[in-house]
């Protein structure tokens, strides 16, 4: 599940985020075929290759064998495990193929891909970095030590501060909290890197036919608006930092790697010195004023779909909902969306079993794949003419309770 972006702030060097807004509506993306549902992963490849054959969609050499199937990846591929370079690798290529095949694999954005497009990697397994190294990787190193050390003279002679004292120390510090690799993670996970531009263009809920899936869930704060709203926000969102964290590297007050937490502090204080400036304001001052103002909605990040707990990539409350006193909710909540059910990840089930709840509505898919073999289940969730299948190693089981009758305020395809 991983904490809120509220929690641990801490200013590690970080990713960068979206100018692209993915035009992929989540309601016009609809099959009436074969859907296979596969749950978080946090770079368990072992656990997600198995289910892959299980289900049929790719042979012993992991080339896609599925057909028309459309493969639907709930988000949360990367972090807590070094081997993520080869889930994307393989969800990239398995993409293009399924297509060759008249198939489709669709990934979702989870809460961990945000963290990591934000520049937020306290939960990156340093042994990621190790996938990201070349022969260069000790000079990339050094440059990035060295246009740090810029930045920071060019930032405090800007300020009018003392000019700061690079230490043996503080060198060894950072050596510590960069390990080789980063610089290229880094780069890769930003906006024009191969894993960034990807992930930028990922949706965040996807809609087929009456069920939508999304990696944490829809909750109440989110009536009102559409699936539609839902999935521009967030993209908007993560364009809107993309574009701002330029803005300020472009003037020296951020590196172009920095984290939304740097990003947004730096963003308060140019707001700060534009509020006290005086009644009678140079032409420079007017400048630096407009240009402030442009900062303002960094101001209400933590707000934003993107990093709000119950946000639709943050939000654990289905896995907590009572079927009795919630149940009531629960059906005006997906009515209002126009859907009948909700499956979703994000929040791991301790014993590794999928979860239909409330009739049908709610399908709960996050088994604990990371810790498998030591703990948790390789799963997928198989829908299939209107049949809801849990699929293991060696074993299905068919989630009979998830065939609820059609409603007559939503349309059932």
């Amino acid at each position: 599940m991983g904490r809120s972006l509220r929690a641990g702030r801490t200013a590690r060097a970080a990713g960068a985020l979206t100018a692209l807004f993915l035009c992929l509506s989540p309601a016009a993306a609809r099959s009436s075929g074969r859907v296979v549902a596969v749950g978080d992963l946090h770079g368990n490849v072992e656990a997600f290759t198995s289910i892959l054959r299980e289900t049929g969609l790719v042979d012993e050499s992991l080339r896609w064998t599925g057909g028309d199937t459309t493969l639907v990846q709930m988000g949360d591929i990367v972090d807590r495990a070094p081997r993520l370079r080869e889930i994307l690798d393989l969800l990239m290529r398995l993409e293009t193929e399924a297509e060759t095949a008249g198939g489709k694999v669709v990934v979702l954005l989870g809460n961990h891909e945000i963290m990591d497009l934000l520049g937020v990697l306290r939960e990156v397994d340093l042994g990621t970095y190790a996938a990201f190294t070349d022969e260069q990787s000790e000079q990339r190193r050094k440059r990035a030590w060295q246009e740090l050390v810029d930045f920071s003279r060019a930032r405090t002679r800007a300020f009018n501060a003392p000019e700061p004292q690079v230490t043996i120390d503080a060198h060894r510090q950072w050596l510590a909290a960069v390990p080789l690799g980063m610089v290229e993670f880094l780069a890769a996970f930003g906006p024009d890197g191969v894993y960034g531009r990807w992930l930028r263009n990922r949706p965040a809920l996807l809609r087929i036919g009456d069920t939508v899936f999304v990696h944490g869930g829809l909750g109440p704060s989110m009536k009102g608006t559409s699936l539609d709203e839902i999935e521009r926000r967030v993209h908007e969102e993560l364009a809107t930092f993309d574009h701002l964290r330029a803005k300020l590297a472009e003037r020296n007050l951020v590196q172009p790697t920095s984290s939304i937490h740097v990003v947004a502090a730096a963003a308060s204080a140019e707001l700060e010195r534009a509020e006290g400036l005086g009644p009678h304001p140079s032409p420079s001052d007017r400048r630096r004023a407009l240009r402030a103002e442009a900062l303002r909605p960094l101001s209400g990040w933590e707000s934003w779909f993107i990093a709000d707990p119950s946000g639709p990539l943050w939000n654990g409350a289905p896995s907590v909902w009572d079927e009795t006193e919630d149940a009531e909710e629960l059906a005006e909540l997906l009515d209002s969306f126009g859907v009948a059910r909700m499956v979703v990840g994000h929040i791991p089930r301790s014993d590794g079993r999928i979860a239909c709840r409330f009739d049908g509505r709610l399908l709960l898919i996050d088994t604990l794949m990371e810790h498998w073999p030591h703990r948790g289940a390789p799963s997928a969730l198989e829908i299939q003419g209107g049949t809801f299948t849990a699929v293991y190693l060696g074993e299905r089981e068919l989630l009979i309770s998830c065939e609820p009758a059609p409603r007559p305020d939503v349309a059932i395809p």
